[in-house]
């Protein structure tokens, strides 16, 4: 008898989950120039009914020219933010967010852009 009520306690409490890559962006991207090498990059994660899944990754998508595919920087599906560098003096990159879950890569966020330092002119 004890077996068979485990069984169904544990029958009981399994759930389905739907699994796929996210329907949506991140929300609130915003960039800022850090220095004349480095850009910083936050956001809010993707609406919890857009997820379909637990976010494992951010990528950052960044280029500085509109063409050539864009450059990557993952970081970890529990970060709201990182700091993009090595990249070159007095140059405006362009940066977009997605979230990836096991099942694939989400939409990308809308495009925003910042301007890297450089030296001032005398």
């Amino acid at each position: 008898m004890m077996s068979c009520s485990k069984l169904e306690i544990i029958t009981s409490d399994w759930i389905l989950l739907f699994v796929a890559e996210p329907e949506g962006p991140p929300q609130s991207v915003t960039v800022t120039t850090v220095d004349s090498s480095s850009i910083k990059v936050t956001w809010k994660p993707v609406l919890q009914k857009f997820r379909h899944g637990v976010i494992t990754q951010y990528i950052i998508l960044y280029n500085y020219s509109s063409e050539g595919n864009p450059l990557e920087h993952n970081v970890s599906g529990k970060v709201e933010e990182a700091v993009v560098g090595g990249l070159k003096q007095s140059t405006k990159y362009t940066i977009r967010v997605l979230a990836a879950t096991v099942k694939g890569r989400g939409p990308p966020s809308s495009p925003k852009s910042a301007t890297t330092e450089g030296k001032e002119e005398i």
